[in-house]
Protein backbone atom coordinates (compact mmCIF):
# COMPACT_ATOMS: atom_id res chain seq x y z
CA UNK A 1 0.00 0.00 0.00
CA UNK A 2 2.89 2.36 0.80
CA UNK A 3 4.40 1.83 -2.65
CA UNK A 4 1.05 2.61 -4.25
CA UNK A 5 0.80 5.82 -2.19
CA UNK A 6 4.22 6.90 -3.41
CA UNK A 7 3.22 6.26 -7.02
CA UNK A 8 0.05 8.29 -6.57
CA UNK A 9 1.98 11.19 -5.03
CA UNK A 10 4.54 11.15 -7.85
CA UNK A 11 1.74 11.08 -10.44
CA UNK A 12 0.01 14.04 -8.78
CA UNK A 13 3.28 16.01 -8.71
CA UNK A 14 3.99 15.24 -12.37
CA UNK A 15 0.47 16.26 -13.32
CA UNK A 16 0.87 19.54 -11.45
CA UNK A 17 4.19 20.24 -13.18
CA UNK A 18 2.67 19.54 -16.61
CA UNK A 19 -0.28 21.79 -15.83
CA UNK A 20 2.09 24.63 -14.90
CA UNK A 21 4.09 24.09 -18.09
CA UNK A 22 0.97 24.19 -20.27
CA UNK A 23 -0.28 27.28 -18.45
CA UNK A 24 3.07 28.99 -19.05
CA UNK A 25 2.91 28.16 -22.74
CA UNK A 26 -0.65 29.44 -22.94
CA UNK A 27 0.24 32.63 -21.06
CA UNK A 28 1.53 34.21 -24.27
CA UNK A 29 -1.87 33.80 -25.93
CA UNK A 30 -4.41 36.61 -25.50
CA UNK A 31 -7.70 35.89 -23.78
CA UNK A 32 -10.17 34.73 -26.44
CA UNK A 33 -13.66 36.01 -27.10
CA UNK A 34 -16.23 33.30 -26.41
CA UNK A 35 -18.50 33.02 -29.44
CA UNK A 36 -21.85 31.31 -29.94
CA UNK A 37 -23.55 30.74 -33.28
CA UNK A 38 -26.74 28.88 -34.13
CA UNK A 39 -26.39 25.92 -36.48
CA UNK A 40 -28.93 25.16 -39.19
CA UNK A 41 -30.70 22.65 -36.95
CA UNK A 42 -30.88 25.04 -33.99
CA UNK A 43 -27.90 23.73 -32.04
CA UNK A 44 -25.84 26.39 -30.28
CA UNK A 45 -22.21 26.05 -31.35
CA UNK A 46 -19.40 27.35 -29.14
CA UNK A 47 -16.04 28.73 -30.26
CA UNK A 48 -13.16 30.91 -29.08
CA UNK A 49 -11.93 33.80 -31.20
CA UNK A 50 -8.33 34.94 -30.85
CA UNK A 51 -8.24 38.34 -32.54
CA UNK A 52 -5.29 40.41 -33.62
CA UNK A 53 -5.14 43.85 -31.97
CA UNK A 54 -7.15 46.33 -34.02
CA UNK A 55 -4.37 48.90 -33.76
CA UNK A 56 -2.04 48.66 -36.70
CA UNK A 57 -4.28 46.46 -38.85
CA UNK A 58 -4.85 47.60 -42.44
CA UNK A 59 -8.24 49.11 -43.20
CA UNK A 60 -9.42 45.90 -44.84
CA UNK A 61 -8.49 43.85 -41.77
CA UNK A 62 -6.54 40.58 -41.66
CA UNK A 63 -7.12 37.00 -42.83
CA UNK A 64 -8.53 34.43 -40.41
CA UNK A 65 -8.09 30.70 -39.83
CA UNK A 66 -10.83 28.37 -38.59
CA UNK A 67 -9.52 25.49 -36.43
CA UNK A 68 -11.50 22.22 -36.23
CA UNK A 69 -10.50 19.48 -33.78
CA UNK A 70 -11.20 15.81 -34.42
CA UNK A 71 -13.66 13.27 -33.09
CA UNK A 72 -11.92 13.51 -29.72
CA UNK A 73 -10.33 16.51 -28.03
CA UNK A 74 -11.35 20.14 -27.83
CA UNK A 75 -10.48 23.63 -29.03
CA UNK A 76 -7.58 23.67 -26.55
CA UNK A 77 -5.75 21.15 -28.71
CA UNK A 78 -4.90 24.06 -31.03
CA UNK A 79 -3.28 26.27 -28.40
CA UNK A 80 0.30 25.58 -29.64
CA UNK A 81 -0.73 26.94 -33.04
CA UNK A 82 -2.64 30.03 -31.88
CA UNK A 83 0.32 32.27 -31.06
CA UNK A 84 2.24 31.45 -34.29
CA UNK A 85 -0.90 32.25 -36.30
CA UNK A 86 -1.30 35.59 -34.54
CA UNK A 87 2.39 36.40 -35.01
CA UNK A 88 2.02 35.61 -38.73
CA UNK A 89 -0.90 38.04 -39.04
CA UNK A 90 -3.92 35.72 -38.85
CA UNK A 91 -6.94 35.87 -36.58
CA UNK A 92 -7.77 32.39 -35.21
CA UNK A 93 -11.14 30.85 -34.37
CA UNK A 94 -10.92 27.51 -32.51
CA UNK A 95 -14.31 25.83 -32.13
CA UNK A 96 -15.91 22.93 -30.29
CA UNK A 97 -17.47 20.24 -32.48
CA UNK A 98 -21.06 19.15 -32.03
CA UNK A 99 -21.43 16.16 -29.77
CA UNK A 100 -18.30 17.17 -27.90
CA UNK A 101 -18.02 20.74 -26.61
CA UNK A 102 -21.13 21.93 -28.45
CA UNK A 103 -23.93 19.67 -27.20
CA UNK A 104 -26.14 17.05 -28.86
CA UNK A 105 -24.90 13.92 -30.57
CA UNK A 106 -21.96 13.74 -32.93
CA UNK A 107 -23.18 13.96 -36.51
CA UNK A 108 -20.29 14.52 -38.86
CA UNK A 109 -22.39 15.05 -41.96
CA UNK A 110 -24.46 17.75 -40.25
CA UNK A 111 -21.22 19.25 -38.96
CA UNK A 112 -20.25 20.22 -42.53
CA UNK A 113 -23.02 22.82 -42.29
CA UNK A 114 -21.56 23.95 -38.96
CA UNK A 115 -18.37 24.87 -40.80
CA UNK A 116 -20.31 27.27 -42.99
CA UNK A 117 -21.96 28.80 -39.92
CA UNK A 118 -18.51 29.57 -38.51
CA UNK A 119 -17.24 30.90 -41.84
CA UNK A 120 -20.24 33.23 -42.05
CA UNK A 121 -19.53 34.45 -38.50
CA UNK A 122 -15.92 35.23 -39.40
CA UNK A 123 -16.97 37.15 -42.51
CA UNK A 124 -19.15 39.41 -40.38
CA UNK A 125 -16.33 40.49 -38.05
CA UNK A 126 -15.12 44.07 -38.62
CA UNK A 127 -11.37 43.35 -38.66
CA UNK A 128 -11.52 40.11 -40.68
CA UNK A 129 -10.98 40.01 -44.44
CA UNK A 130 -14.21 38.33 -45.49
CA UNK A 131 -12.70 36.91 -48.68
CA UNK A 132 -9.50 35.67 -47.07
CA UNK A 133 -10.21 32.64 -44.87
CA UNK A 134 -8.55 29.25 -44.37
CA UNK A 135 -9.41 26.09 -42.44
CA UNK A 136 -7.16 23.76 -40.44
CA UNK A 137 -8.66 20.45 -39.27
CA UNK A 138 -7.61 17.24 -37.58
CA UNK A 139 -8.92 13.68 -38.15
CA UNK A 140 -12.67 14.01 -38.74
CA UNK A 141 -12.15 17.75 -38.42
CA UNK A 142 -9.82 17.40 -41.42
CA UNK A 143 -12.70 15.97 -43.45
CA UNK A 144 -14.86 18.88 -42.32
CA UNK A 145 -12.09 21.30 -43.33
CA UNK A 146 -11.72 19.91 -46.85
CA UNK A 147 -15.46 19.69 -47.49
CA UNK A 148 -16.27 23.00 -45.78
CA UNK A 149 -13.56 24.92 -47.62
CA UNK A 150 -14.72 23.59 -50.98
CA UNK A 151 -18.20 24.96 -50.27
CA UNK A 152 -17.07 28.55 -49.69
CA UNK A 153 -15.22 30.66 -52.30
CA UNK A 154 -13.77 32.81 -49.50
CA UNK A 155 -11.68 29.83 -48.32
CA UNK A 156 -8.26 29.99 -49.95
CA UNK A 157 -6.55 26.88 -48.49
CA UNK A 158 -6.80 23.85 -46.19
CA UNK A 159 -4.40 22.18 -43.79
CA UNK A 160 -5.59 18.66 -42.90
CA UNK A 161 -4.09 16.38 -40.25
CA UNK A 162 -4.81 12.69 -40.78
CA UNK A 163 -8.11 12.68 -42.71
CA UNK A 164 -8.47 8.93 -42.31
CA UNK A 165 -10.32 6.06 -43.92
CA UNK A 166 -10.58 7.39 -47.48
CA UNK A 167 -11.15 4.14 -49.40
CA UNK A 168 -8.74 2.42 -47.04
CA UNK A 169 -8.70 -1.33 -46.45
CA UNK A 170 -6.80 -0.99 -43.16
CA UNK A 171 -8.61 -2.93 -40.39
CA UNK A 172 -8.85 0.12 -38.10
CA UNK A 173 -10.65 2.01 -40.87
CA UNK A 174 -13.06 -0.83 -41.57
CA UNK A 175 -13.83 -0.96 -37.85
CA UNK A 176 -14.17 2.83 -37.77
CA UNK A 177 -16.92 2.72 -40.39
CA UNK A 178 -19.00 0.79 -37.89
CA UNK A 179 -18.03 2.75 -34.78
CA UNK A 180 -18.24 6.33 -36.08
CA UNK A 181 -21.57 7.22 -37.71
CA UNK A 182 -21.07 9.07 -40.98
CA UNK A 183 -17.34 8.25 -41.29
CA UNK A 184 -17.64 6.32 -44.54
CA UNK A 185 -19.98 8.91 -46.08
CA UNK A 186 -17.82 11.90 -45.18
CA UNK A 187 -14.62 10.17 -46.33
CA UNK A 188 -16.23 9.53 -49.72
CA UNK A 189 -17.25 13.20 -49.87
CA UNK A 190 -13.64 14.17 -49.14
CA UNK A 191 -12.41 11.95 -51.99
CA UNK A 192 -14.92 13.55 -54.38
CA UNK A 193 -13.82 17.07 -53.40
CA UNK A 194 -10.11 16.35 -53.81
CA UNK A 195 -10.79 14.65 -57.14
CA UNK A 196 -12.54 17.74 -58.51
CA UNK A 197 -10.57 20.49 -60.23
CA UNK A 198 -12.21 23.10 -58.02
CA UNK A 199 -10.77 21.67 -54.79
CA UNK A 200 -8.94 24.18 -52.55
CA UNK A 201 -5.14 23.97 -52.23
CA UNK A 202 -4.68 21.23 -49.62
CA UNK A 203 -1.74 20.34 -47.38
CA UNK A 204 -1.97 17.04 -45.52
CA UNK A 205 0.26 16.01 -42.59
CA UNK A 206 0.05 12.41 -41.43
CA UNK A 207 2.00 9.95 -39.29
CA UNK A 208 3.52 6.94 -41.04
CA UNK A 209 2.73 4.81 -37.97
CA UNK A 210 -1.01 4.51 -38.69
CA UNK A 211 -1.78 2.44 -41.83
CA UNK A 212 -5.31 3.82 -42.18
CA UNK A 213 -4.17 7.45 -42.17
CA UNK A 214 -1.22 6.70 -44.46
CA UNK A 215 -3.42 4.83 -46.97
CA UNK A 216 -5.92 7.67 -46.96
CA UNK A 217 -3.30 10.37 -47.60
CA UNK A 218 -1.80 8.37 -50.48
CA UNK A 219 -5.27 7.82 -51.94
CA UNK A 220 -6.06 11.53 -51.80
CA UNK A 221 -2.72 12.39 -53.39
CA UNK A 222 -3.47 10.00 -56.26
CA UNK A 223 -6.97 11.41 -56.73
CA UNK A 224 -6.00 15.09 -56.55
CA UNK A 225 -6.67 17.22 -59.62
CA UNK A 226 -5.60 20.51 -58.04
CA UNK A 227 -2.81 21.79 -55.80
CA UNK A 228 -2.03 19.17 -53.19
CA UNK A 229 0.91 18.53 -50.86
CA UNK A 230 1.44 15.78 -48.30
CA UNK A 231 4.00 15.33 -45.53
CA UNK A 232 4.51 11.95 -43.88
CA UNK A 233 6.28 12.20 -40.55
CA UNK A 234 7.61 9.60 -38.13
CA UNK A 235 6.16 9.22 -34.68
CA UNK A 236 3.27 7.62 -32.86
CA UNK A 237 -0.23 8.96 -33.17
CA UNK A 238 -0.97 11.31 -30.29
CA UNK A 239 -2.99 14.47 -29.74
CA UNK A 240 -2.72 17.31 -32.24
CA UNK A 241 -1.40 19.54 -29.47
CA UNK A 242 1.47 17.13 -28.76
CA UNK A 243 2.27 16.79 -32.46
CA UNK A 244 2.39 20.55 -32.91
CA UNK A 245 4.77 20.84 -29.96
CA UNK A 246 6.97 17.85 -30.84
CA UNK A 247 7.24 17.71 -34.63
CA UNK A 248 10.11 19.95 -35.71
CA UNK A 249 9.11 22.32 -38.46
CA UNK A 250 5.42 21.38 -38.50
CA UNK A 251 4.12 24.77 -37.41
CA UNK A 252 6.48 26.48 -39.86
CA UNK A 253 5.09 24.31 -42.67
CA UNK A 254 1.53 25.28 -41.75
CA UNK A 255 2.28 29.00 -41.70
CA UNK A 256 4.23 28.77 -44.96
CA UNK A 257 1.33 26.97 -46.69
CA UNK A 258 -1.11 29.63 -45.55
CA UNK A 259 1.22 32.49 -46.51
CA UNK A 260 1.81 31.00 -49.95
CA UNK A 261 -1.92 30.92 -50.70
CA UNK A 262 -3.49 33.81 -48.79
CA UNK A 263 -4.38 36.64 -51.20
CA UNK A 264 -2.26 39.69 -50.51
CA UNK A 265 0.08 37.93 -48.05
CA UNK A 266 3.72 37.77 -49.08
Amino acid sequence: MAKRSVIVVVWVLLSAILAVQVAAQDAQIPEPQTVEVTAGDGLTLVGYFYALPAEGLPEEGAPAVLLLHGNTGSYRDWLPLIEPLLQAGYHALAVEERGLGSGWEQNWLTAIGDVQSWMDWLKAQPNVQADNLAIVGERLGAHLAINGCSNDPACFAVVAFSPGCVRSTAPNCLDGYQLIPGLQEISEMTAAVVESRSAPPTFIAVTQDNPGFTDSAKTLAALSQSEFSSWFYLGGYNSIGERLREQDGLIDRIIAWLDDHAPGVS
